[in-house]
């Protein structure tokens, strides 16, 4: 209404558009899945960045040290998954770098590199010796066990008794002849004894006898 109380005659409309603030921000990376010590070893890596990126600029930007085969770039809004053309080596420290390159979809740049580094685990025997080879095992338990089986057997088995030793013998001396002599006498016999004095002489033939010669008590 104006000041003579006059209103208008239909309502009157109106519309405007505001325009949109440029984005000037700096993207950053929020997080990285590989870090710090005795990391798992895998094939692929996760980087999340503040904002949504250009993925070409991103993927351009990002170094990996040792050298690894980047087999593919995958993106999941914000988050970018690099998989390797094989697993990262064991026992190796590694050096992840987004460079000033990587862009968000305005075309504001990384204000400085992102650089992110990380050590995998040492590499683990193949198995486990006692899992692998228990039946090895077994069989060297079983061989003990029998082995103190035979030993105590054979302790408690009396030891057959030997004669004892004789003391060799002394060769005995031959035997001496005796000289020949009378035979001993029986016990409780007389000794023969022998006449005392000279033997008896015999009878001096006459001449008459020593002619007739002996006399046989026979007739001529």
């Amino acid at each position: 209404m104006d000041v003579a109380d006059n209103a208008f005659a239909s309502a009157y409309t109106s519309s405007f558009t505001t325009i949109t603030q440029p984005d000037t921000t700096r993207p950053t990376v929020s997080t990285v899945s590989l870090t710090g010590d005795d990391v798992e070893v895998t094939d692929t890596l996760t980087i999340t960045f503040s904002e949504p990126m250009d993925h070409t600029s991103v993927e351009n930007a990002i170094t990996v040290s040792p050298d690894m085969t980047i087999k593919n770039f995958s993106w999941t809004g914000n988050r970018l998954t690099i998989t390797f053309d094989s697993e990262l080596d064991p026992d190796t420290k590694y050096t992840v770098t987004v460079g000033t390159g990587a862009k968000d979809e305005a075309g504001n740049a990384l204000e400085e590199p992102y650089t992110t580094e990380f050590t995998t685990k040492a590499e683990e025997p193949d198995g486990d010796f006692v899992t692998d080879f228990w039946w090895i095992l077994l069989v060297i338990i079983v061989i003990i066990v029998l082995l103190l089986v035979f030993l105590l057997l054979k302790k408690r088995k009396p030891e057959p008794q030997l004669p004892p030793e004789q003391p060799p013998m002394e060769p005995q001396p031959p035997l001496e002849e005796q000289p020949a002599g009378p035979l001993p006498e029986e016990p409780g016999s007389t000794p023969a004894e022998e006449p005392s004095g000279p033997p008896a002489e015999e009878p001096t033939p006459t001449p008459s006898e020593e002619l007739a010669g002996p006399s046989t008590g026979e007739k001529p």
